[in-house]
């Protein structure tokens, strides 16, 4: 029997019967017709808490200590075959056969029927209300409990005793909704920190000096401002005055209009034909400032003998 179910049974011995287990060696047989469970007799329903008994200390830590050897001698294997390039295993002394790899003998209809309607309640009950009563299912893996294998039956018993495990869920459901909490905690604080930088911003702004800066600027802005509209108003009044002005100056226009077309006929008229051209007068200069030249020349010429 493994160690886990001998342990848990006699966790359970004084407050739950246990059917007798299988045993699968090579030296022994059970008679599976003596571990057969009695006919139960109606009974008023137990609370959750007549269900599940508690566990002695060492058979936590014998427990413990099994789930401990087991990992060590998976590290030692995995550690052994990294030492060689070929399989050792066909090389190792096994202590014991594992009984448990043997062939089993098939399971029976109603076997299998009442295996499908535990895990048919297992999916349908909620985790909630199987950590508070398993007992209808716990009734049910009792009626078969010697006609399954050890391995799953040591897995269906955990099941089956939910019970144990409820302050465990019940704890872990509030953690998650208190970090939940937390983190919708963490984003307001984020919130609210900008909102304290943003008010100490404007604390900072209130002090006299900032706000006698700006009265300033703003003064002097103002000043600007003033020019600005008086030179504007100049403007509008001009604009406004040539807009009163206008006919009488449309009328002054016209008539120095009018005189500056008449000076153009006259001095038009005035023009008087000139024959030639500018490069035959310009010829004729330059003939006669060739006698000139010519003319100083000799005298230059004569003077020099």
């Amino acid at each position: 029997m493994p160690l886990r179910l001998q342990l848990f049974s006699k966790g359970l011995s004084e407050n739950q019967p246990m059917l007798a287990r299988k045993e699968r060696t090579r030296s022994s047989a059970v008679n599976i017709s003596a571990l057969a469970p009695k006919k139960k007799t109606k009974t008023k329903k137990t609370t959750s808490a007549d269900d599940l008994p508690a566990l002695d200390p060492s058979i936590e830590q014998a427990l413990d200590e099994e789930i401990i050897e087991d990992d060590v001698d998976e590290a030692a294997a995995k550690v052994l075959a990294d030492l060689f390039s070929f399989d050792i295993k066909d090389y190792l002394n096994e202590g014991e056969e594992d009984t448990t790899s043997k062939a089993l003998a098939p399971l029976s209809d109603d076997v299998k029927k009442t295996l499908e309607n535990i895990s048919h309640r297992l999916e349908a009950s909620s985790l909630d209300s199987l950590v508070v009563d398993c007992g209808s299912i716990r009734t049910r893996l009792h009626e078969i409990q010697a006609l399954i294998p050890d391995e799953l039956a040591d897995i269906l018993t955990l099941a089956v005793y939910l019970e144990q495990h409820q302050f465990k869920l019940e704890k872990a459901k509030l953690k998650l909704a208190k970090r939940r909490e937390r983190k919708d905690t963490e984003a307001k604080i984020q919130a609210n920190r900008q909102l304290v930088h943003e008010e100490k911003s404007k604390l900072d702004q209130l002090s006299e000096g900032p706000i006698k800066s700006n009265i300033d600027r703003l003064e002097a802005r103002k000043i600007e401002l003033l020019a600005q509209l008086q030179e504007c108003n100049a403007e509008l009044d001009l604009e406004h005055k040539k807009l009163a002005d206008l006919p009488r100056s449309v009328e002054e226009q016209k008539a120095r209009l009018k005189s500056a077309i008449k000076n153009v006929a006259d001095l038009t008229k005035s023009l008087k034909i000139i024959p030639g051209t500018d490069a035959q007068d310009a010829q004729a200069i330059k003939e006669v400032e060739q006698i000139r030249q010519r003319a100083i020349s000799a005298i230059q010429q004569y003077l020099s003998q």
